[in-house]
Formats: C-alpha cells, structure tokens, sequence
C-alpha cells in the first residue's frame, strides 16, 4: 500500500498546486523535517504535521484529496467522515485490506480443506 499512498500523494500536490510547487514542499520536507517522498508511509505522522505547519488549515483539503484518490486506487468509494485526517483514512484502509485479505485466506483454507476431505480419485 505504501506506493499507492505515494502515488495518491503525488497526484493531490500536483492536482492542487503548481510542479514547482510541489517540488518545493518536497524539498522542504526532505531538507527539513528528514521525510523524503520514499519515506511518507513509514513517516506519515510527521508528513500530516509538516502540512499542517505549511498549509495550516488548508492542509485538510490536502488530506481529504490524498484520501480520496488512495481509495480510488484501492476500487473504493470514498465517504468523507467528520473529523478524519489523512492518518485516519490510512488507517482504516490498512484494517479493511487486513479484513479483506484475511478472508481470502480463510476461503482459502477452507477450499484446501474441502479438497482434502473428497475422496481421490484415480
């Protein structure tokens, strides 16, 4: 999930700013606050911060757009939820991948299990 998150971040910068913008908030953030675009899933705390000192209260319409195009990679549709931020999004996206891929491996087993009570035949 972690390039899909890049690639959201990527397509808000440069959906909501100009490319030299959005290399400037890219340098700022690597010379500064040592994240650098590789790092945001790992350092994604600190990235809501930092655009919140930089953008202040314009960094919601950034997060909200971040999320809204991670969902749109993910095949969901996106519902804005009062007072979620771009950590919470992320997080539930991470508990629904974890719900959903936990239910192919339950399938899963339970598939291997129904083949192995069949009886074999040759």
């Amino acid at each position: 999930m972690s390039s899909l998150l890049i690639e959201s971040v990527d397509e808000a910068l440069r959906n909501i700013f100009s490319p030299n913008t959005m290399k400037a908030v890219y340098f700022y953030l690597e010379e500064n606050r040592q994240i650098r675009r590789d790092q945001l899933h790992d350092k994604l705390g600190e990235f809501v911060d930092s655009c919140k000192q930089i953008f202040g209260a314009g960094s919601q319409t950034l997060e909200r757009a971040i999320a809204k195009k991670l969902y749109s990679k993910l095949g969901w549709e996106f519902w804005e939820v009062p007072n979620f931020g771009l950590l919470e999004y992320v997080e539930k996206a991470k508990q629904r991948l974890a719900r959903e891929s936990g239910k192919r491996v339950a399938t899963l087993q339970l598939d291997e299990f129904e083949d192995l009570s069949e009886p074999n035949r040759m």
